[in-house]
């Protein structure tokens, strides 16, 4: 008996404090504010996405629990209920942790009551700031083990502190010069854990920050792109990506595309690109408006310089990088909608199609079809290096070409040309046949974006199984 109220107790006390521990919002909630739909339509969404139901099955066999939501919506549906589940998990972590790590009773439940409410991972973080410990081996740590923690105490109550009396034997602190650097590193810490220096941060992290302080996008180039030469392989990427190469924009005007840009010229280590803040930032800092003793203003200018280098600034850094990564999606929304309207774009009618995508070092490979897009044929030419600037096609190209168009099958022939690399070499060489009335053509300039990638995919292999890698780009 004594055992089953034991355990009847212990049961309670587990659902009392995980009704504590929970958040004060729903997954259905959270996808209905953040896109938009009508409660029922993200209740569904949820229920599906919890049942593991993927995107191709919801938009063709659920259409009628989701609102006529479009396989894009879904996508976005989807991602959005994978950022609600992260932000339920770390505001339910951080709800564990105030309730275990805050003394005072009426702070922790108006923090516990806050980090329930929001639905915003920023300000989760801005919301327990002041309550978190310094890391075991941070300077503040060491500092608090060393027993700064009184000077720093009696400072901000406005205190003159002899600071002289707190010089001892120890090697941290043996000289008066050690135990100021050891009071600024805790002061700087405990000043980005004020609550008015997180409230600062939301600001300068608003479109627009009405305090006129800076904030630019800026880039350059990595050591190993300024030592690219020629005839390496990657030197052409310096021209692809030449707008990239030193940028700098106010975060406000950089637009979605060009952050994807930044992101691809990053990757191919030719730039690293950061988030440059405004130094007048410093200014602003509201450890400035504490009431130090006369004598240890400089101490607290420091302090608040170092607060603002080693915790401020970064901080802006991370949370605006953040709010660029959702222009990502903007980004991937606008290629979409780009790629729909270009596959629905009317077929070429009653002519065969030579195309071509123009290469260098694996030569440009061709492929002809016929009016029904059958693959007819495929062939390879090369250029070969004139001197260190010009190109030329080697001996066979032309007959290549010339053989390439007179097998299309009693049809008239355009030439697709890729508009990438050995693009403009291409384009000269097959203007100079059909001027010289060496093939009945006319061409064309395509783009030739995601041709490459394609072609080294499953899909890929499937359509294209009997043709060599190399040449079902131009498949």
């Amino acid at each position: 008996m004594v055992r089953f109220y034991c355990q009847q107790r212990l049961q309670i006390h587990l659902t009392n404090y995980t009704k504590m521990c929970s958040v004060k919002w729903t997954l259905d909630q959270f996808i209905a504010l953040e896109m938009g739909l009508p409660p029922d339509v993200a209740q569904s969404l949820v229920q599906l996405f919890e049942d593991g139901c993927e995107v191709p099955f919801i938009a063709r066999y659920r259409r009628h629990l989701i609102g006529g939501a479009t396989p894009d919506d879904l996508r976005h549906a989807l991602e959005t209920f994978k950022n609600a589940k992260a932000v339920k998990t770390k505001a339910e972590k951080l709800l564990k942790r105030a309730e275990s790590e805050i003394e005072e009773n009426i702070l922790k439940e108006s923090v516990k009551d806050a980090l329930s409410k929001t639905m915003d991972a920023g300000e989760l973080d801005s919301l327990f700031e002041p309550f978190k410990k310094a890391k075991k081996g941070s300077l503040a740590s060491r500092a608090t083990e060393l027993g700064i923690g009184e000077i720093c105490q009696r400072l901000c109550r406005g205190e003159y502190v002899n600071l002289q009396r707190f010089v001892t034997s120890k090697p941290e602190l043996n000289s008066l010069a050690k135990v100021e650097d050891e009071t600024v590193h805790l002061l700087s810490h405990e000043l980005h854990r004020l609550e008015e220096t997180q409230t600062l941060l939301q600001k300068l992290t608003e479109p627009n920050n009405r305090l006129n302080i800076r904030l630019k996008v800026k880039s350059a180039l990595t050591r190993k792109a300024k030592a690219l030469k020629e005839t390496d392989k990657n030197f052409s990427l310096l021209d692809h990506f030449k707008l990239y190469l030193s940028f700098e924009k106010d975060v406000q005007f950089v637009q979605p595309f060009q952050i994807l840009a930044l992101e691809r010229a990053s990757s191919k280590e030719i730039i690293n690109w950061k988030i440059v803040v405004d130094d007048k930032v410093a200014s602003f800092h509201p450890g400035l408006k504490l009431s130090f003793h006369i004598k240890h203003v400089d101490l607290l200018r420091k302090a608040v310089q170092d607060s603002t280098k080693r915790f401020l600034i970064p901080s802006i850094e991370r949370k605006v990088r953040k709010l660029l990564d959702h222009a990502e999606n903007s980004a991937i929304d606008c290629f979409a909608k780009n790629l729909r309207e270009l596959l629905l774009t009317a077929p070429l009618k009653g002519y065969a199609v030579l195309a071509i995508d123009p290469g260098y070092s694996n030569g440009c490979k061709c492929a002809l079809v016929d009016n029904h897009g059958d693959l007819l044929q495929t062939a390879v030419f090369h250029f070969r290096r004139l001197d260190t600037k010009r190109w030329i096609p080697d001996e066979r190209a032309e007959e290549i070409l010339k053989t390439l168009v007179s097998n299309a099958p009693n049809l008239p022939v355009v030439i697709a040309v890729g508009n990438g690399t050995a693009s403009r070499e291409t384009q000269v060489f097959i203007s100079s046949l059909i001027q010289r009335r060496l093939i009945d053509a006319k061409f064309c300039v395509v783009s030739e974006c995601g041709a490459s990638i394609y072609s080294a995919t499953e899909l890929a292999a499937k359509e294209l199984a009997e043709i060599d890698i190399n040449l079902r780009s131009a498949g």
